[in-house]
C-alpha cells in the first residue's frame, strides 16, 4: 500500500503529547512524589521535622513540579511553522517484510523487526523506531475513521509477525 501525507507542525505536536502522555508522565509523577517526599528532609536538616512544615514543603514542591510539568508539555508542542526535516511532504510505501517512507531530502528502508512499535492514538499510527522517534501516518490520510482503525490494525499484525 502507498500512502502520501503532509507532516504538519499540528502532527508533531500531537506526538510530543502522545509521547509524553503514554511513556514519561508516569515516571515524571513518580519521580515528583519520591522527590518532594525527600526534599522537606533534605531543606530541613536539624533532624525535627514538624508534620506542617512537612506538608507545607510537600505542597511548594509539588506545584513546582507541576509547573515544571506544564512547561514542559507546553514546550513539546512547538515546532517552527515553517517546512523544516521534521515535517513536510512523505510517501509511504508498505510491504509485508518492510516499508520506505520518502520525504523532500531523506529516504528511509525500515524492514518491520526493526520497530519497535506499531501504536494507534485518535489522531495517527506512530511506527516508533526507538523510545524516543517514530514515523506519524496522520488519521487523515485515510478515507475515514474504520479505514484508519484498519489500516493500524494491518501495520500491528505485520509488525507482531515480524517479531515473532
Amino acid at each position: 500500500m502507498h500512502i502520501q501525507v503532509d507532516i504538519t507542525s499540528e502532527d508533531y505536536m500531537a506526538f510530543n503529547t502522545y509521547h509524553f502522555r503514554t511513556r514519561k508522565l508516569k515516571r515524571f509523577l513518580l519521580f515528583s512524589v519520591v522527590a518532594s517526599i525527600a526534599l522537606p528532609f533534605l531543606f530541613h536538616s536539624d533532624g525535627d521535622l514538624q508534620l506542617i512544615v512537612f506538608v507545607r514543603f510537600f505542597v511548594l514542591f509539588n506545584l513546582l513540579f507541576f509547573v515544571l510539568l506544564f512547561l514542559h508539555m507546553f514546550l513539546s508542542k512547538y515546532v517552527p511553522a515553517k517546512k523544516n526535516v521534521l515535517t513536510g511532504p512523505r510517501s509511504y510505501t508498505f510491504s509485508d517484510n518492510s516499508f520506505t517512507c520518502e520525504a523532500e531530502s531523506a529516504y528511509s528502508h525500515i524492514e518491520w523487526k526493526e520497530i519497535s512499535s506499531v501504536e494507534i492514538s485518535a489522531r495517527a499510527i506512530y511506527l516508533f523506531v526507538n523510545m524516543n522517534s517514530a514515523y506519524i501516518i496522520p488519521a487523515r490520510a485515510f478515507g475515514g475513521y474504520d479505514e484508519f482503525q484498519s489500516f493500524g490494525s494491518s501495520l500491528q499484525a505485520l509488525h507482531s509477525k515480524s517479531t515473532d
